[in-house]
């Protein structure tokens, strides 16, 4: 009995495994695998670092953050067959940067064209979409049908007509004739299609126009495809395409943009299965034989401008700044290409004002070469710019003299001015911080350094009589930087007067480099400034590195002066309405420095009220005089009134003309009555008799 239980027992298990195995085939034998991601990951735009100019303030290590990288992307999946189809998020455009965050130190990479992407299976969680959100999906009800020849678009419905149909022209039902997705060598549902994540220029495709073909393939009931398109602001944008046959699509491109077609298979109207590609579409781009492609071509601007010497430098720190047409913003490094005999240069350091080095090789032959750099910078709109310059370079040995630069040690901020200048040699490999300590060691000077920042320059006296001047002291209260006691006659350097002090360096007065001074190496001809700050560089126009609350001090002390520079824009932050009792009162600000302005609003005018007119009252004295005068000019006005030319218009005969004539009476004539002045004449001789006798 036992045995014939045993037996049992084991024919169950035998049983389970084997229905467990046919069910498995079942499920493999229709692809319901989870493939790997099909489409490789988009690098994320860089944007902009907060120093302009990437400066360095010495003994204070406040250099670049460390770039991170965005994550990975990841397999993405469909919603659920009911769900109404909405357009993608935008990815936001590769060429923008968002100028409030720091950029990566990695330049933009172009989607690699990705392996054969096999098919997602319906119902894959997608893990870079928020909780109950998927990808699109279409509507049941929408109409369909593009509106422009050859736009691609399409309603947003699935009529089941959308990409159904069997295999194409040259499809076989397994894959042939085109890249089978989704399937093997079985004849499993699987998408054949030309599509694959690709980069397309304006040049390989004038139109914009993406023409592709896509049809279902291998073992299904009733398999169709539906190609939706999403992109920014294309008329397809998040519809369904219609197919031009019906394997075979069409549809227009966003330029500047990477635009996602995604294609599912459905079989019997349910999605089971879709796979999405990233075609980035780009305007051509400027090069030598077009250097300015656009409306607005930006502006570029480097260390290379009007040279005319001949580089006998073999390490050349090339900078760049380059801005956007016609609003002067910065364009960032992940916008800009740096060629030198046309190989690529990796950025070393710096976003808005990227630096590069040019390491020019001794040639095979001779002590000469000539050596081209191109410099390539774009908007992300469509406008590009090229530059180019040709440089001879000349062999000079490790250690043999190049010539001269020019070192100036400025204590402006302080009220000191120039404290040193001089002109110095130097020699192949020399750099900032070699010649620095010759010229100190000359000098008289005793350098302090805080790893490769300079930290503290003492010299006897070198701070007597020291101050910061009204004006820049204002600046930093407002900028919220604490003062400090610290300070000695014969020494000068960090945290001196306050806590964003310290000292910094120039190249020619206006670029602050973004690294210490022993990895800056020299070339010939040029300044080494050295100057004291008080506010992180913000107050000799080194940037500021982010700190403090003001973004800069629209002025600069250096030189042995102080040199103002256009204000920002100036922000309201009070407004007091005027009265007819008193005046208005505007209150704004800078928007970079904080400068306060007031403007005042004169009062309202107060509406006078209309007065009654007087009526004159006569008087007994000579008023009544001149009273009977006007009397009698009105008279006269209405006298000829042409009270008789309405009469001879209805009476056409000439009885009427006569009557004119009696009309000028003559009652204004004998009415000059004057006759009482003789009066008064006849009464004065009498008077005079009166008088005489």
């Amino acid at each position: 009995m036992r045995r014939h239980d045993s037996l049992l027992s084991a024919l169950s298990i035998l049983l389970v495994l084997a229905i467990i195995i046919v069910f498995a085939g079942a499920l493999r034998s229709r692809g319901f695998t989870e493939p790997e991601n099909p489409i490789g990951s988009l690098s994320a735009p860089l944007v902009p670092e907060a120093l302009d100019g990437g400066g360095m303030l010495m003994g204070k290590d406040d250099g670049e953050p460390e770039a991170t990288k965005p994550p990975e992307e990841t397999v993405e999946t469909t919603l659920p067959p009911d769900e109404p189809e909405e357009p993608l998020p935008t990815p936001p455009p590769q060429d923008e940067p968002d100028p409030t965050k720091p950029p990566e130190e990695t330049p933009d990479a172009t989607p690699e064209p990705s392996a054969t992407p096999e098919i997602v299976p319906e119902g894959t969680p997608d893990p870079s979409l928020p909780p109950d959100e998927a990808p699109p999906e279409a509507g049941e009800n929408d109409s369909v049908g593009g509106t422009l020849e050859g736009d691609g678009s399409g309603g947003n419905s699935d009529t089941e007509t959308e990409g159904s149909g069997p295999a194409g022209e040259n499809g076989s039902g397994d894959g042939a004739g085109g890249e089978g997705l989704g399937g093997g060598n079985d004849n499993s549902p699987r998408i054949v299609t030309d599509l694959h994540t690709m980069q397309i220029s304006r040049t390989e495709l004038p139109d914009g126009i993406l023409r592709f073909y896509a049809y279902p393939a291998g073992e299904g009931s009733d398999l169709s495809v539906k190609v939706v398109l999403n992109n920014s602001s294309t008329p397809a944008n998040g519809k369904v395409l219609s197919g031009v046959t019906e394997s075979n699509y069409e549809t227009a491109l966003m330029l500047n943009e990477t635009n996602i077609i995604t294609l599912y298979l459905k079989e019997n109207g349910e999605n089971i299965a879709y796979v999405r590609y990233s075609i980035r579409y780009e305007a051509e781009k400027a090069d030598e034989n077009t250097p300015e492609v656009g409306a607005f071509p930006p502006s570029i601007v480097t260390n290379l401008d009007g040279y005319t010497d001949v580089m006998d430098t073999q390490d050349f720190l090339f900078w760049v700044s380059a801005k956007t047409n016609p609003e002067g913003d910065p364009i960032y490094s992940n916008q800009i290409e740096v060629w030198l005999n046309g190989k690529l240069i990796e950025k070393q350091t710096g976003d808005a004002r990227p630096e590069y080095e040019l390491h020019f090789e001794p040639p095979n032959k001779g002590d000469e070469a000539e050596y081209t750099v191109k410099v390539r910078a774009w908007d992300g709109r469509g406008n590009s710019a090229m530059k180019v310059y040709t440089l001879h370079y000349r062999t000079v040995s490790e250690g043999d003299a190049l010539g001269n630069v020019n070192i100036v040690v400025d204590a402006t901020t302080v009220g000191l001015g120039i404290i040193d200048s001089a002109t110095f040699p130097i020699v192949q490999g020399d750099t900032a911080k070699s010649v620095l300590d010759r010229f100190f060691e000359e000098y008289g000077y005793e350098a302090s350094y805080n790893g490769p920042y300079l930290a503290r320059l003492s010299r006897g006296d070198i701070c007597s009589g020291a101050a910061i001047p009204e004006r820049l002291r204002q600046l930093i209260e407002r900028d919220g930087f604490p003062f400090s006691n610290s300070s000695d006659r014969d020494s000068l350097g960090e945290y001196d007067f306050t806590m964003a002090s310290g000292w910094m360096y120039s190249i020619d007065g206006s670029v602050y480099a973004g690294r210490d001074l022993g990895s800056y190496t020299l070339s010939k001809n040029t300044t080494i400034y050295l100057r004291f700050t008080l506010a992180y560089g913000k107050d000799i126009g080194g940037g500021g590195s982010g700190k403090g609350k003001l973004s800069g001090y629209c002025g600069t002390w250096t030189g042995g002066g102080y040199h103002e520079k256009p204000h920002g824009t100036f922000t309201v932050i009070e407004r007091i309405e005027p009265t007819a009792e008193a005046p208005g009162l505007i209150r704004s600000a800078c928007s970079v420095c904080g400068e306060p302005k007031e403007e005042i609003i004169p009062p309202l005018a107060a509406t006078p009220t209309p007065l009654p007119t007087p009526t004159p009252t006569p008087t007994p004295g000579t008023s009544p005089s001149p009273s009977p005068t006007p009397v009698p000019t009105p008279e006269p006005t209405p006298e000829p009134t042409p009270v008789p030319t309405p009469e001879p218009t209805p009476e056409p005969t000439p009885e009427p003309t006569p009557e004119p004539t009696p009309e000028p009476t003559p009652e204004p004539t004998p009415e000059p009555t004057p006759e009482p002045i003789p009066e008064p004449a006849a009464i004065l001789p009498e008077k005079k008799e009166e008088d005489a006798s």
